[in-house]
C-alpha cells in the first residue's frame, strides 16, 4: 500500500515538473518564432536593398562612362536649358 502511495506522489512530482517546463518551454519557442519572423522579414529587406545598391551602381557607372546620358539626366531632374533653348511645360 505504501508503495503504491509512493509511486503516486512521484507521478504527481514528475507531472507537475512536466508542466512547468513545457509552460516555460513554450514562452521560449514563442519567442523564438517570432525573431525567426522578424530575421526572415529583414533577410528579404536586405536582399531588396542589395539588389537596388547594383542597379544604382550599374547605373552611376553608366552616367559616368556615357556624358550624354549624364547631361540628359541632369537637363531632365534640374530642368535646365542650353542658350538659346526654349523650354516647353505641358499642363494636363
Amino acid at each position: 500500500m505504501r508503495s503504491s502511495e509512493n509511486k503516486k506522489k512521484i507521478f504527481i512530482w514528475i507531472f507537475a515538473l512536466v508542466c512547468v517546463l513545457l509552460l516555460f518551454n513554450y514562452r521560449t519557442l514563442r519567442d523564438i518564432i517570432r525573431k525567426r519572423k522578424k530575421l526572415n522579414v529583414l533577410e528579404n529587406e536586405l536582399a531588396a536593398k542589395k539588389t537596388e545598391n547594383e542597379l544604382l551602381k550599374k547605373r552611376l557607372e553608366l552616367l559616368k562612362k556615357d556624358p550624354d546620358i549624364l547631361e540628359r539626366e541632369v537637363r531632365k531632374r534640374v530642368g535646365l536649358v542650353k542658350p538659346g533653348e526654349i523650354k516647353y511645360k505641358f499642363v494636363d
